[in-house]
């Protein structure tokens, strides 16, 4: 959703990219979820065990 979200900023559309170029697009935003989500899975586990990191 958030690349959908920047291309319409840009005034871009899925079309205006190639193949490849979106591979890489869909690539990064993927691994910007998989990080929020490990980062996420360690807190609450963090969270689990009583321990804060702030």
């Amino acid at each position: 959703m958030a690349l959908k979200s920047e291309l319409t900023m840009r005034h871009k559309s899925f079309d205006d990219y190639n193949d490849e170029e979106l591979e890489i697009m869909l690539a990064e935003e993927k691994r910007k979820i998989m990080d929020s989500l490990k980062t996420k899975s360690l807190l609450a586990i963090l969270a689990l065990f009583g321990i804060s990191l702030l």
